[in-house]
């Protein structure tokens, strides 16, 4: 009798793992499936269906067949397809007129009611965040002839500089990062290529700056991308001491491609023997030596090129006029030759790293004041709004149509806009001066994207790369 039990027992769960093994290649999911009878209300003309729910686990290979809510039908539990979508974006584009959605009340929706719901839903919750001015305001121009005082800006305005100290000063630096392992932009073939071109100045390398591990930002996408978009250069310089990282990063290599090149590339530990210790003023002295070795143009990374710079490159140097008593550094484009330039690296020599941005904005300030005749200086179309006009970047709607460089000023970010960082799909529908910028970067106009089909943003990359210049 128990050999009986024993062989009938060994029988059964033979029939169970077949069953089990069906059931996993039919749904993609192990045993264990929840059934019950559920009614579906007919006057929304969608069928009656045999519910199963089915657990969706992160091992799992998704398809719709999984997904159904039963055989033979085109419903679709909310949570589970949600859950897909946002793990693979093919599913978005599988869906069509004839698919539903059931709904965590029990109620069903066609799929074109429910993604028009939804992005009605989303547009009302984020596109407008603010009231906007009934005319696009402009920023307003600095009075030039208000009393300007450059005392103190400038140790000795009447001291002699010398290019060749200057010179020999960068090469010590390098010869520092050279027993370091940094690379040596002198040696890539783009950049004495473009150093060898007569037609400008300011030859067309752009340059970035990133020091310490971050990942990297869609705003810093922004920059970079703008720079690729709108500049074209010969080459985009990206040096650091620790490549980023994120799908913002990724999606950039890709479609820079041999466009952009990581520079390996130390902080400075000194200038004129002078100890720098502030995170800021490393980044502050690199750019100046990246502009005595090679020239360019030097941007943050959440400053924004919105036009072709091409028509300054003819100058020796140009800057932005962030304030009534202040430059910008975080917008620079120079030749290596440019007597302002030198001025402005001699006067570090005089360095102060405990007054944060005296060298970098100041200083600048008052050898243009000394000698205005020795740089081009933007008033309204860089690094404007400044900072104390961020009302207009992330409240409003501003006439940016005549910037060629805005500055985003993402440390403010958060105190203004509520949030560190804006994911891709409300910058796709954002309503503000922000907004604007974001697409006219991202995808090449400021017009305010349709988002019917991101029911998620699953794959921001693939969206990014289809935007590509």
């Amino acid at each position: 009798m128990k050999s009986f039990y024993l062989k009938w027992g060994l029988s059964l769960c033979g029939v169970l793992l077949i069953v089990s093994v069906y059931y996993h290649h039919q749904y993609g999911t192990a045993v264990g499936l929840v059934t019950e009878n559920t009614k579906v209300d007919n006057n929304r003309n969608a069928p009656e269906v045999f519910y199963r729910h089915i657990p969706i686990e992160n091992n799992v290979f998704y398809n719709l067949r999984t997904l159904r809510l039963a055989d033979n039908s085109n419903q679709y539990d909310e949570a589970n397809l949600l859950d897909a979508m946002q793990r693979n974006c093919t599913f978005s584009s599988t869906l069509n007129s004839s698919n539903w959605v059931r709904l965590p009340d029990g109620r069903v929706e066609s799929i074109d009611k429910y993604k028009s719901r939804k992005k009605s839903e989303f547009m009302k919750l984020k596109a407008n965040p603010t009231k906007k001015s009934e005319v696009r305001p402009t920023v307003k121009a600095f009075d030039q002839n208000a009393p300007a005082n450059p005392t103190g800006r400038v140790k000795d305005p009447k001291e002699e500089i010398n290019f060749e100290a200057n010179f020999a000063e960068v090469a010590r630096e390098r010869e520092r990062c050279n027993k370091l392992g940094n690379d040596n932009i002198l040696n890539i073939p783009e950049v004495q290529e473009e150093m060898k071109q007569t037609e400008y100045k300011i030859p067309n390398l752009v340059h970035f700056i990133w020091f310490s591990c971050n990942p990297f930002r869609i705003d810093h996408y922004m920059a970079v991308m703008g720079a690729l978009r709108y500049q074209r250069p010969r080459l985009v310089l990206f040096h650091t001491d620790c490549e980023p990282h994120g799908d913002y990063w990724e999606a950039l290599k890709r479609i820079a491609g041999n466009k952009l090149r990581v520079v390996k590339r130390s902080p400075p530990e000194k200038i004129w023997g002078l100890d720098i210790k502030v995170v800021e003023h490393h980044a502050d002295v690199v750019r100046l030596e990246l502009m005595l070795e090679v020239g360019g143009m030097y941007m943050d990374t959440d400053s924004i090129i919105l036009n072709n710079l091409d028509k300054f490159r003819k100058e020796d140097i140009v800057l932005g006029q962030e304030t009534t008593d202040a430059v910008a550094n975080g917008i620079i484009l120079s030749s290596r030759n440019s007597w302002f330039l030198h001025r402005w690296f001699w006067e570090y020599k005089y360095f102060r790293d405990d007054i944060w941005g005296h060298n970098s904005v100041l200083v600048p300030w008052g050898i243009w004041k000394y000698f205005p005749d020795t740089i081009h200086i933007e008033s309204n179309t860089f690094c404007r709004p400044n900072w104390g006009e961020l009302n207009l970047l992330y409240y409003d709607l501003m006439d940016w149509s005549k910037s060629y460089v805005m500055h985003l000023y993402s440390r403010f970010m958060a105190s203004y806009d509520g949030t560190r960082e804006r994911p891709l799909k409300e910058l796709a529908v954002l309503n503000t001066t922000f907004g604007e910028v974001a697409r006219h970067v991202i995808f090449g106009d400021k017009e305010v994207r349709d988002i019917t089909n991101w029911i998620v943003t699953c794959d921001v990359k693939e969206i990014l790369y289809s935007a590509r210049p």
